[in-house]
């Protein structure tokens, strides 16, 4: 142990903890400061500064820690800083590094009370080991808490109670250690008329948060009812006495409902039936894919009637900017032919055709890749079959395990699901590789065969087939009224730069 001067220096003190600490190991701030005072005395130190605080250790870049390093570095009189044990100074590896670096570097003594330690320049080698060693342990005390409060969450929701702070509507009922939902009186009135109202189909989430802040409902003094309130609450399952944790979706939860399950079954079926793509008057090829090359805005398309003298008519389709964003566009309305347009679609399908002989050359390769797949693939199945059967049996002898009581319904519960899962998940890729060769070379066939008319099979389809094609094809769609430029998903274009290269053509989409 490294001596120190029997001399007159001062110290700071340093209390910490937090509210699960306190409780657990009885590490108040009162105990901590009051026996870091008496050894100071002993040691014949004046306190120049008291540090108080209740944080976490766990992670580094604490305010008061920080502070209070700073505060002794700006004052060369303090040399001795004082805590009541190692964890109480740091759980993390970058504050004990940290520590470790002033104490050989610096004039500085730090104190562990409780440990009987102090670290400074003159320390031996082995007593910054014991200190790592301390916080290494130190550091395992914030992981597993967090361990276990997470399991304790995950116990908690199993057994039908919602696991987290009270959403608006409820508030939370202490039953001993536990908090559980109970309807809060004054506020549940919002939660039934907000759904009441969106029931009658007459309200949007903007609408609805109108209507009732008109009628004088708040979320608080201080936060009015927003559209992101309203759209929150009709969508959140626990006011129906459901709800989702972690993913999970948990049916049938203790707490009581706010509103019925019709209800809210009624209001989730406007809400889908409200958020369903746009429908529009006419069924135009291009609506919604092609965008302003100048100004960004979506090109819209209109009917246009020609009469000739003869007395006959046609009938013609044209996009424009629709010119939202105001500037040129807006002023000059210029009109592009939907024949255009597609033709020149037409003629980017009629540049991805796969020649034949390379046709030949990927049936060859999808083949010849099948068959080294099918020999990797027994033997994962056999894998997956030798894991199963383990599985199966674990499961039979956790079960006998549970009936004779050598395990709690808790831990068999766990461990059960678990292992069922990872048989489910087994079951899915087992599927998955066991799917038919011949299966998979038959389609690759018939996509084969369709690259070699594409455009001809285009052009048989109906409006919507045709947009279905067009979007798988591309990307994005912008028009400069002279021309339309696509672009290619990296499949096509990849298709496309081959015929470009054999064919030494340069042109671009």
């Amino acid at each position: 142990m490294a001596l120190i001067k029997p001399t007159v220096e001062q110290c700071v003190i340093y209390n910490r903890t937090s509210s699960d600490e306190q409780r657990q190991e009885g590490y108040s701030i009162e105990y901590q400061e009051s026996s870091n005072r008496a050894y100071a005395v002993g040691k014949g130190f004046i306190v120049n500064k008291v540090y108080n605080c209740s944080e976490s250790a766990k992670e580094p870049g604490r305010k008061v820690f920080n502070e209070m390093l700073g505060h002794v570095k700006k004052n060369k009189n303090i040399k001795h800083i004082i805590f009541k044990k190692t964890d109480r100074s740091c759980r993390n590896e970058v504050d004990a590094a940290n520590i470790i670096h002033l104490a050989l570097k610096t004039d500085l003594n730090f104190h562990f009370v409780e440990d009987g330690m102090v670290l400074n320049k003159d320390s031996k080698p082995f007593e910054f080991t014991i200190f790592n060693m301390n916080c290494s342990m130190a550091s395992m005390y914030p992981r597993n808490l967090s361990i276990d409060v997470k399991n304790g969450y995950k116990q908690k929701a199993a057994e039908g109670h919602y696991p987290q702070k009270a959403v608006y509507g409820y508030k939370g009922e202490k039953v001993g250690k536990k908090s559980y939902l109970k309807i809060d009186e004054t506020k549940a009135p919002l939660i039934k008329r907000a759904f009441n109202l969106y029931a009658t189909g007459l309200y949007s989430y903007k609408t609805l948060a109108k209507k009732l802040r008109e009628e004088g409902f708040v979320k608080s003094p201080t936060q009015p009812v927003l559209k992101s309130t309203v759209e929150h609450i009709l969508n959140n399952p626990i006011y129906m006495g459901d709800f989702i944790f972690k993913g999970e979706y948990y049916e049938n939860a203790k707490h009581e409902a706010i509103v019925s399950r019709e209800l809210f079954r009624q209001v989730q079926n406007i809400i889908n039936k409200n958020n369903k793509p746009k429908q529009y008057k006419h069924n135009f090829l291009f609506t919604g894919l092609i965008k302003c090359e100048h100004c960004g805005c979506a090109y819209v398309g209109e009917h246009k009637i020609k009469k000739f003298k003869n007395g006959t008519q046609k009938e013609y389709i044209y996009y424009r900017c629709t010119g939202n964003k105001g500037g040129k566009c807006a002023k000059t309305k210029k009109y592009t032919n939907e024949n255009k347009i597609e033709a020149e679609f037409i003629d980017i399908l009629k540049r991805l055709v796969i020649p034949d002989e390379y046709c030949t050359k990927v049936r060859e390769a999808i083949r010849f890749e099948l068959e080294n797949a099918h020999a990797s693939n027994m033997e994962r199945i056999a894998q997956i079959e030798k894991e199963t059967k383990t599985l199966r049996e674990r499961l039979k002898k956790l079960l006998i395990m549970r009936a004779q009581d050598e395990i709690d319904a808790l831990t068999y519960k766990e461990q059960r699901q678990e292992w069922q899962e990872r048989l489910q998940e087994l079951a899915e890729i087992n599927e998955e590789l066991s799917k038919n060769s011949d299966d998979i070379l038959n389609t690759s066939e018939i996509m084969l065969e369709l690259t070699q008319n594409l455009a001809g099979w285009y052009i048989e389809q109906n409006t919507d087939k045709k947009r279905e094609i067009i979007n798988i094809v591309c990307s994005n769609l912008s028009c400069n009224e002279q021309n339309t430029h696509y672009e290619l998903r990296s499949v096509f274009k990849c298709v496309l730069d081959f015929n470009k290269n054999k064919n030494g053509r340069t042109d671009r989409i």
